[in-house]
Formats: C-alpha cells, structure tokens, sequence
C-alpha cells in the first residue's frame, strides 16, 4: 500500500492558525489580569489584521493554480479568501461596536473576545474546507464557541428546578439474613421523590437567590416508639430484633426547606453578606421522627477579598 504525502503546508492554513493564537492569548491574559477591556481588544484586533495581511498574501498563490494543500482538504481558492475576509472585518466590527457594551452589561470581557475569535476560527476553518473532516472540524468549533458565548450574558432573574424519582427495593437478602428486609421491599430512609426550586437575581454589585428543597415518601423507623420498647419505658421487655423490627416501620411524608443568601458588594474588596437557613423552621420528621435538625437560622457577615 502506497502512503500519501499529506502536503502539510503551515502557510495554507496560517490566517486561521493566527487568530486561534491570539484568542488563546486573550484567554491566558485574562486569567492573569482579568477585565482589561482595552488590552484584550487590541490583542483581538491585532490579530484579525494581522490574519487580513496573510490572507492577502496568499491572494496570488490562488490564482496559480495552487487550488489544495493538505493532500486537498485545505482550498486554496478565491472562494474561501473571500469567505475569511468576510468573517475576519464581521469579526473586528463586532468587538468594536460591542466594546462599551461588554462593560455596561458587566460581561467578562476576556471570555467574550477569547470565544469570539475561537468562533472565527471556527468559520475561517469551514470555509477553507475542502474534505468534510475539516469543515466538521470548523463546524464544530464554532458550535462550541457559541454556545458558551451565549451563556456569558445571563438576564437579571434566573429561574431553575429539578425533579427526580426513585424505586429502590431490595433484590435478594444473603443466606441466613436475620434482618427485617425482605426481597421486594423498598430500602429504608431512601425518598421516592426529591425535588428543588431555585430563583435568582443578579445586578452588577448584588445577587439575590431562593431556593426551596423537598424531599418525600420514604419509609424508617419509628424511632420514638422503637426507643421506648427497647429501654422498656413502659416497663415490659420488648424483642427489637430481626423480622420483629418491621413492626416499627412507618411512612414519611417529608418537610420542605428554604433557604435564602444575599450579598452586596461594597467595593474595595468588601461584600456584605446574609444567610438564612431553614426559613420555615421544621426540625423534625427527617429523616426519622426522633432525631432534632437545625432550627430557622439567619447569619450575616463581611467577606474581604485580597
């Protein structure tokens, strides 16, 4: 079998390559020296020039018949130059209309352009593509950067639940179990059902958040009636062993808790914060009837950042 030179030609593919480096700059910049609105746009559009002079160059090579590199999945055509000079000046346009956006939404701004460059990348890569690998490649980069990007920006109000069902039962008991379980029967302190509710606020200096859990349905022990048998409170001796220990079984219906946290950032590093645990103050039936949860709690305090 014959092996192809694969033609791996840097140049065909450098304008992509550049702007994926400058996004990576962007990105490592930012986690240094966060929020820096102007050095990360000027890294952004430093490279989309920088892109546009490569492409440029690489105008006459198309018109040579020169059309693929890469063993023919790079087109080298005036097709995908049109197609990246495109992307390329969208690209800069947009980080220079949205440069006083990103701060007054209080966007992350390194994220922001580190996503879109990547993005351009993404598109650049598709419209170089002449092999569907690389256009799925391309596809699929910028999906991904998209798809963060689009969370980057959340609205004022954030709303989030979850619901889960279980049916936990006991297959088979091992030979010569002396226990209260029996195949078939649901397995102790485990909730059928457990669900969450949690609503949000967020502004640029304070966040708000409630959130209320529930759990319920489940089976234990009558922990009272099982404690007072089994000290002989009412003067006879009682047998709280093995198969005897069923009799003690009840149902749950469960308790539902809020909670709710605020913080205010005060600046200079300082954020006030508030904590209340527990708002509606039950303290017993979980998980069992005897044993004395945490009452209603309500906490503040003043977290300093250095």
């Amino acid at each position: 079998m014959e092996l192809l030179n694969p033609n791996a030609n840097i140049s065909a593919i450098l304008p992509e390559l550049v702007v994926a480096f400058a996004g990576v700059v962007v990105m490592l910049y930012d986690s240094f020296v966060p929020r820096q609105r102007v050095v990360s746009t000027v890294i952004s559009l430093l490279g989309l020039v920088i892109a546009a002079v490569l492409l440029v160059g690489m105008w006459n090579s198309a018109s040579t018949g020169n059309a693929t590199g890469w063993g023919g999945m790079i087109a080298l055509d005036s097709l995908r130059m049109s197609f990246s000079f495109v992307f390329l000046f969208t690209t800069a346009m947009t980080i220079l209309v949205s440069a006083v956006w990103v701060e007054r939404e209080d966007v992350p701004v390194g994220e922001y352009h580190a996503l879109l460059m990547f993005a351009t990348f993404g598109m650049m890569l598709m419209a170089s593509g002449n092999d569907l690998v690389i256009i799925f490649l391309g596809l699929e980069t910028l999906s991904i950067a998209t798809y963060v990007m689009a969370g980057l920006r959340r609205g004022a109000l954030g709303v989030s639940g979850t619901f889960s069902t279980v049916d936990s039962r006991v297959r088979t008991v091992a030979v010569g179990y002396l226990g209260d379980l029996r195949p078939g029967d649901r397995m102790l302190a485990v909730p059928a059902h457990t669900s969450s509710l949690s609503a949000s606020w967020t502004q640029p200096r304070w966040t708000l958040a409630l959130t209320a859990t529930r759990a319920e349905d489940w089976v234990n022990y009558d922990r009272v009636a099982l404690a007072r048998d089994y000290t002989g409170a009412d003067g006879a001796q009682h047998d709280v062993t093995g198969a005897r220990l069923r009799s003690y079984w009840r149902d749950y219906s469960g308790q539902t808790h809020l909670r709710l946290s605020a913080s205010r950032d005060v600046g200079h590093g300082l954020t006030l914060l508030m904590l209340g645990d527990n708002l509606l103050g039950g303290q017993v039936g979980e998980p069992d009837n005897l044993t004395i949860r945490q009452g209603r709690a309500i906490s503040g305090g003043l977290r300093a950042s250095f």
